[in-house]
């Protein structure tokens, strides 16, 4: 028997209406059922649903629907569902002005809704769905989002929600299964459509083969294209080097894209050299102030949809000074657009370690004999260069790092328990990929080893993890993703294998996160203490939780090898003191959240409640990274200027001014989307470019 408790069939829902934009309508499906009926044949049910219509001089219109559950069953004695609480579905036309874009945004919500099925044996507490449809009638206008929480999942009195996020999928013996749901998209490339429809979960019913989705929410908007037309100018700046040594030579590229639908004339690209730099050298049309340090391309007219990539290079003088961070910055205009700027490159200036010559040993080849405490048998260095071992380096014997007996700290790695897989091999210029040879003899039987490839980083004294993948039974790949040079060796580590990351677009970060103990993925769901076969799950959001103790390691919140000791973790006293009376604040998670909030570099989502198993957003990432660069010994921190966004203005009040500059990255159309949520792949991508930001 299928219930609405306390609710009327076909009653409207209070859902208002504005006018000029078109009318909001919500209402319950009719429930036909007789009192007293356990069985009906053929019966299609919707269950609690609200539907919103608006249009205005179409193809100006937005439609959503949200129910909290979409039935076509044959038998409906096997399920019941308590206590809904209200839906509401919106669509608005926010601008009809026929010389401008139209905007039309479409919102279905589902709030509050408690279900219980399966005779009582399945619990979905305060579950909310929202189905989310913009279209602005511009280039990559169109937007289409669904996302989902719940309070808690219970099945036969016991919380199931944790594993099921861990897995995705969950058995309810005897008949039952429980899943995620899933959701598609489709937004046009020129902004005129966007449709979503998404459920947050399955229930299939395996005797009758019976689905129930749960949790519906469906949105469309539709616009039309504007008939006004303007440029709007969007810049990137690269360089090809995140660490540099005085003499060695920086090539910048500026990319300049008129994402709008005119062109954009007299555009005018600026670029003040910074002071380090000497032997500037323009290419593509520009030209070199020496007086003013300015390097100037006169563009001219850049069309619509066009783009333009200028580039000139200089020498870091042989005066900086190691640890120097050299910035640059490009600023643009046209007549018809205000002055904009890139994003901010940063290159930190290395001196060669000491007690090295210079002169030959510079070819290629591998070095042979010992190396520190390594026993016999050097390692060789391909891809972009040779190795320059010590016996090979001329004029002077190059002392390399120790590799045996380590101080604790000195490997940033994730477990105690190293092995010494081959002695350490000095490469000049490996490039973005190269090979180094161990020996995996020297595993001394210990399968649970892996060879994992490290730099030696001269300024923190620190053997660090590179992404590293193996290339036969005595070599690996390493992925320098950071332009490291120097000294280079394998260690066996400890450490989990995952699922989900082979060819993901983030499988290289992936890699190298969880060579620094900052990946900790899923438990595997056949066996839960494995190290092998854990989901990594980088395509699902990462949570407030997720995010804080991934941020508290990088401080040193967990003890062994670390980045930084900045953070200790609080003893259980100084735990349940900061924490009394806060909710939203996982088990698992409760020293690292409670040090993150003494420390300042978390606060809840409400007063005392941190939702720690709730997505983060964009902005709230953004400022969490920022007060952690506050902890960091000699960062200087400075606040970032987004007034260049067209969506700055959806920046919260209480994250103005406190997100550091050259956190939160905005896309080439011109926004920064701080109130979306981040992936758990795209977290891991923030936070490796946060760590090379930081000199690692």
């Amino acid at each position: 028997m299928l219930t609405a408790k306390a609710l009327e069939a076909n009653k409207p829902l209070a859902v208002n209406s504005v006018p000029g934009q078109g009318t909001r309508e919500g209402a319950l499906a009719k429930l036909e059922i007789p009192s007293g009926v356990s069985f009906l044949p053929a019966v299609e049910v919707s269950g609690l649903s609200a539907q919103a219509d608006t249009s205005f001089g179409a193809p100006w219109r937005a439609s959503a629907q949200s129910s909290i559950s979409q039935i076509s069953i044959k038998e409906l004695g096997i399920s019941k569902f308590l206590a809904v609480n209200a839906l509401q579905s919106t669509s608005r036309v926010e601008s009809y002005n026929y010389c401008q874009p139209v905007k039309v945004v479409s919102e279905s919500n589902g709030s509050g809704a408690t279900i219980v099925a399966l005779g009582g044996n399945l619990e979905i507490e305060g579950l909310r769905v929202q189905a989310r449809a913009e279209a602005t009638g511009k280039p990559g206008g169109a937007k289409a989002s669904f996302t989902w929480s719940v309070a808690d999942i219970k099945f036969m009195g016991k919380s199931i929600l944790k594993d099921l996020r861990a897995s995705g999928r969950l058995d309810l013996p005897p008949l039952a299964r429980l899943s995620l749901g899933s959701a598609s998209r489709d937004c046009a490339s020129d902004g005129t459509y966007a449709r979503v429809s998404g459920s947050a979960l399955r229930l299939e019913l395996l005797l009758n083969n019976i689905v129930i989705d749960i949790g519906h929410a469906q949105a469309t908007a539709r616009t039309s294209a504007p008939t006004a037309l303007a440029p709007v100018l969007v810049g990137e700046k690269s360089v090809d080097k995140g660490t540099a040594r005085p003499g060695d030579t920086l090539n910048y590229t500026i990319t300049l894209k008129n994402t709008g639908t005119a062109p954009a004339t007299s555009v005018v690209v600026t670029d003040q050299v910074d002071g380090s730099l000497s032997n500037v050298v323009v290419q593509d049309g520009g030209s070199y102030d020496a007086s003013s340090r300015t390097v100037t391309w006169q563009v001219g007219t850049l069309g619509a949809g066009q783009s333009v990539s200028l580039r000139f290079s200089a020498v870091i003088r042989s005066d900086v000074a190691s640890g120097t961070v050299i910035k640059d910055t490009a600023v643009y205009k046209s007549s018809e657009t205000q002055p904009g700027s890139t994003n901010t490159t940063e290159t930190t200036v290395s001196l060669p370690s000491s007690g090295g010559g210079s002169g030959g040993g510079s070819g290629g080849g591998s070095g042979s004999g010992g190396g520190s405490g390594g026993g016999s048998g050097g390692g060789s260095g391909g891809g972009g260069g040779g190795a320059t071992t010590p016996e090979a380096s001329g004029g002077g014997e190059a002392v390399p790092p120790p590799v045996e007996a380590l101080p604790e700290g000195t490997i940033v790695d994730r477990m105690p328990g190293y092995l010494v897989f081959s002695a350490p091999v000095k490469l000049d210029d490996p490039g973005s990929e190269f090979y180094l040879d161990y020996d995996p003899a020297r595993s001394d039987n210990n399968p649970d080893r892996h060879p994992r490839a490290y730099y030696w980083n001269e300024r923190f004294k620190k053997w660090v993890a590179l992404a590293t993948y193996p290339a036969g039974e005595k070599r690996v790949k390493v992925v320098n993703d950071g332009n490291y040079k120097g000294w280079f060796t394998v260690f066996g580590v400890i450490e989990p294998s995952f699922t989900g990351v082979t060819g993901h677009w983030a499988e290289n970060t992936a890699n190298r996160m969880n060579g620094l103990g900052l990946l900790e993925g899923y438990p595997n769901p056949q066996d839960p203490a494995s190290l092998s076969g854990r989901p990594a799950g980088l395509d699902r959001p990462i949570t407030r939780a997720e995010f804080v103790c991934v941020l508290t390691r990088i401080l040193g919140m967990n003890p062994g090898d670390v980045m930084y000791n900045v953070l200790k973790r609080p003893s259980p006293a100084e735990c349940d003191l900061i924490l009394e009376g806060y909710k939203g604040v996982p088990k698992w998670a409760r020293y690292n959240i409670a040090a993150a909030i003494a420390s300042g570099i978390a606060v809840g989502r409400a007063p005392r409640d941190f939702a720690g198993d709730e997505p983060i957003t964009r902005v709230e990432a953004a400022v969490m990274v920022s007060n952690l660069l506050k902890k960091v010994p000699g960062y200087q921190w400075k606040p970032a200027d987004f007034s260049n966004f067209k969506d700055a203005s959806e920046i919260p009040e209480w994250a103005r001014g406190a997100i550091a500059e050259g956190i939160l990255r905005g896309y080439l159309d011109g926004t920064i989307k701080p109130q979306n949520d981040i992936t758990r792949a795209e977290a891991l991508t923030v936070l490796l470019r946060l760590i090379r930001a930081l000199g690692w």
